[in-house]
C-alpha cells in the first residue's frame, strides 16, 4: 500500500499548527478523515555544526524505544537536500530545537520577506511529514534501514498582501510540487531517509479559509458555532433570539481580521468569497507590541532579553513576591498594544471606504486576538463602523479563545478534505 499523507498546514510566525491524516491503516477515505493526528509545533530552528553533533542515541529498554518514537516528532534533527531549499547543513526542528541551548532561528517579524520566500516554511513543512511517516512506519514495523517514500496531499495558506503578488501564489506551490525532497534524520546510529512526492497542494488565503470554518461550522464544527451564538446573543441583547445557525450559515459580506505575530490581516467577503483587492494586510503583528514593552522594561531594569522571555513571565503563575511586579509588566504590555490597535481600525477605515455600506458583521480571531481582547480595540472599532453605516451597529464578533488560533486550520481542513474527496470521486 502505497503510503499517502494528508495534511491541513496553518504555517504559523510562532508555531506551524497543522492536522495530519494518513491511510497507516485504510485506504478508505471516509475511515482516514475520521480522525486525525492535530500537532502544534514551534515555528523554530536551530543549525548544528560541528561542535554541536551528539553521539546517537541509544536506548537501555524497548519501552524507553518505544515512548522516544511516539513522541519522535518532538526530536527532529534533520538534514534535506531539495532544490527548494536553499539553506544547508544540520538542523534541530521545533521542540527539539527550543530544548537545545543552540542559537534559534524563527520568522523575523522585521523582515519583510513573505512566508513563501524564505526556508523556514519549507523546512518545517517537510521534518514534520517525514518525522509523521517515520512515526508510522515505526508503528507499523517497517524497516527504517531503507528509504521511506511518501506522497503528500497539502493545503496551506498565504498572508493577504503577500498572496496579492503576481504569481506568489503558484511560485509557493511549484517550491512544493516540482521538486524531489528528501529528509534525513541523524537521531540514531544509522540514517533514515525519507522521500517525499507532492501530489497536490493547495494555497488558499488567510482569513478566507477561515471564514471557510465559520461558515461551515453549524455542521462542521457545532462548538464554534455554539460559541458564536451565544456570544453575539449576550454581547448584542437586542438581537437576542433571532441569532442562530442559520444567521452564522447566511453570512456573506463580512470583515475578518487575522491577528498575528507578525501580519494581521483584513480579510473583506463579498457574496461569500474573498475580494483580494480591497482587502489588505498590516505589516505588524503582537509581537512588534511585545518588542515594544521588552524595549521599554529593559530601561526599567526588568531582565528580559526577547519576547518569548516576555510570553513566559506573562503566563506563571504569581506567588507573593511578584505581583506588583507582574501588574506592572502587564500594563505596559497593555499600553503598548493601543497603537497596534490603532492601526488595525485605519486598516478597517481605508477598507469601509473601498466597500460602502455591504459588511454586514465584522470577526476577530488569531492568535493575537486572545490579548487584544483587554485592548480598547472593540470600543475603537464599533465607533469607526458607526461613522460608515450612518450610525447603525456592525456586530464585532469576538472568536472564542479555545478556537481564535484554530480558524485557519480548521478551514484548511475542511478544504483538504473537499479536495481529495472530489478528486478521488473523479478517478
Amino acid at each position: 500500500m502505497t503510503y499517502k499523507l494528508y495534511f491541513a498546514n496553518d504555517a504559523g510566525n510562532d508555531s506551524m499548527k497543522t492536522t495530519l491524516f494518513s491511510n497507516n491503516v485504510s485506504d478508505d477515505l471516509k475511515e482516514i478523515f475520521s480522525s486525525g493526528e492535530d500537532l502544534e509545533c514551534p515555528s523554530v530552528i536551530a543549525m548544528k555544526n560541528s561542535l554541536d553533533v551528539t553521539a546517537p542515541i541509544e536506548f537501555s529498554s524497548q519501552e524507553e524505544k518505544d515512548n522516544y518514537m511516539k513522541d519522535f516528532l518532538n526530536h527532529m534533527d534533520v538534514s534535506i537536500t531539495s532544490s527548494s531549499v536553499k539553506e544547508s547543513g544540520r538542523f534541530l526542528v521545533g521542540q527539539a530545537a527550543l530544548n537545545s541551548s543552540l542559537p534559534l532561528t524563527h520568522f523575523d517579524f522585521n523582515d519583510l520577506s513573505g512566508k513563501s520566500e524564505v526556508d523556514l516554511t519549507l523546512l518545517l513543512s517537510l521534518s514534520i511529514l517525514a518525522g509523521k511517516r517515520v512515526k508510522d512506519a515505526y508503528t507499523k514495523g517497517e524497516s527504517l534501514d531503507e528509504q521511506l517514500k511518501m506522497e503528500v496531499y497539502m493545503t496551506t495558506a498565504l498572508p493577504i498582501n503577500e498572496a496579492k503578488q503576481p504569481n506568489v501564489l503558484n511560485a509557493y506551490r511549484k517550491r512544493y510540487m516540482d521538486n524531489a525532497h528528501v529528509i534525513t534524520f541523524h537521531n540514531f546510529k544509522n540514517p533514515i531517509s525519507v522521500s517525499i512526492d507532492f501530489k497536490q497542494v493547495h494555497v488558499g488565503l488567510e482569513g478566507e479559509v477561515a471564514f471557510a470554518a465559520i461558515k461551515n461550522s453549524p455542521l462542521a464544527y457545532p462548538e464554534l458555532a455554539k460559541s458564536i451564538v451565544t456570544y453575539l446573543n449576550k454581547k448584542y441583547p437586542q438581537a437576542a433570539g433571532q441569532i442562530d445557525n442559520q444567521f452564522i450559515s447566511n453570512i456573506k459580506n463580512a470583515i475578518g481580521f487575522d491577528l498575528g505575530g507578525k501580519t494581521s490581516d483584513c480579510t473583506v467577503m463579498v457574496d461569500g468569497k474573498a475580494n483580494i483587492i480591497t482587502s489588505n494586510s498590516i505589516m505588524r503583528g503582537y509581537d512588534n507590541v511585545l518588542q515594544q514593552a521588552v524595549n521599554y522594561l529593559q530601561t526599567q531594569h526588568y531582565g528580559f532579553d526577547n519576547i518569548r522571555q516576555l510570553q513566559e513571565y506573562l503566563k506563571q503563575s504569581s506567588d507573593p513576591f511578584m505581583v506588583q511586579g507582574k501588574e506592572m509588566v502587564a500594563k505596559v504590555v497593555k499600553n503598548a498594544a493601543e497603537p497596534f490597535a490603532d492601526e488595525i481600525v485605519a486598516s478597517a477605515s481605508q477598507t469601509l471606504r473601498s466597500v460602502g455600506t455591504n459588511m454586514k458583521s465584522c470577526f476577530i480571531f488569531g492568535g493575537a486576538a486572545v490579548p487584544m481582547k483587554d485592548s480598547e480595540l472593540f470600543t475603537k472599532l464599533n465607533e469607526k463602523f458607526k461613522g460608515f453605516n450612518g450610525g447603525q451597529i456592525i456586530p464585532i464578533i469576538w472568536i472564542d479563545r479555545k478556537f481564535a488560533q484554530m480558524l485557519n486550520l480548521m478551514g484548511l481542513v475542511l478544504i483538504l478534505k473537499a479536495l481529495v474527496i472530489n478528486q478521488n470521486n473523479q478517478k
